[in-house]
């Protein structure tokens, strides 16, 4: 449902300011899942916010990626290729981390230490994609019109 709004959230927030929704409600996911929820019905009120930290996301720097391989006169499909191929490496790194603490300590410390490594680090990303479309005179590209 959510992918329906991505490009309205996008034009009014910015790809940017959609990374920063979508960063902040992860590490209130994880925060929440480390330090609040010991009973399984607790799920129920956080796991809605998958919508916003996947979901989201995905819609806003699909089409901000495809604006980029265009102004850049490059291939649609390889930028596509290369954002995806980029974020699942990402992915599987966070995997192979978060299953390691899972086993070695327990699942509230996966969550709770997830959470400090990887929220600075995604807000740092969204940071550094900014100034470079600064840099780089592309901003325009961050709000779709």
């Amino acid at each position: 449902m959510i992918f329906l709004f991505s490009k309205r959230l996008s034009t009014r927030l910015g790809v940017h300011g959609v990374l920063y929704l979508s960063t902040t409600c992860y590490g209130i996911r994880l925060f929440a899942y480390g330090y609040w929820v010991s009973n399984a019905w607790w799920l129920v009120v956080f796991e809605p916010l998958h919508a916003l930290t996947f979901s989201l996301p995905m819609g806003s720097l699909g089409a901000f990626t495809t604006a980029l391989a265009d102004a850049a006169q490059f291939s649609r499909v390889s930028a596509q290729g290369f954002r995806t191929g980029t974020m699942n490496l990402g992915r599987a790194f966070g995997f192979l981390v978060s299953a390691w603490l899972y086993e070695t300590f327990s699942p509230g410390v996966m969550f709770r230490a997830m959470g400090w490594l990887v929220m600075p680090m995604m807000m740092l990303a969204v940071v550094m994609v900014h100034r470079q479309a600064k840099k780089h005179g592309v901003v325009a590209l961050l709000y779709p019109e």
